[in-house]
């Protein structure tokens, strides 16, 4: 399993970030969680925004994809989801979103493999 490529995900997570804050009303909170599962990492950003309606949530990750609900307004080309989609999937892992509906928020999950940790030869005693 190869090592993360933190400017991917940093790249990606700021999207998701970003849209949680942009189709969300002032004030409201955005919700950043991680967690290890099953031997992944587990992101989580969750907004208490406009929600997507469930006839809607199989088309997000496609690229020029805008949906129609009440966030339309917000400035974008449609693009965030697939790139991050992309840029998570070129590491390892997985993207999904979810949401109860119109008005309900979204949550965007990330689960990402854990890299395996580097054998640290800098205090092995050698038998020699």
């Amino acid at each position: 399993m190869a090592r993360l490529d933190l400017f991917l995900m940093e790249h990606a997570l700021a999207t998701v970030i970003d849209n949680a804050a942009r189709y969300s009303p002032e004030g409201s909170k955005v919700v950043i969680s991680a967690d290890r599962q099953n031997g992944c990492i587990l992101l989580e950003v969750s907004d208490a925004g406009s929600g997507i309606p469930d006839d809607e949530l199989p088309r997000v990750f496609d690229a020029f994809y805008r949906g129609s609900g009440a966030g339309r307004s917000a400035a974008g080309t449609g693009l965030g989801l697939a790139i991050c989609q992309a840029f998570v999937e070129a590491n390892g892992g997985t993207v999904e979103v979810h949401s109860m509906g119109v008005g309900c928020g979204t949550t965007v999950k990330f689960l990402l493999p854990v890299p395996p940790a580097e054998p640290n030869t800098a205090n092995v005693i050698s038998d020699e």
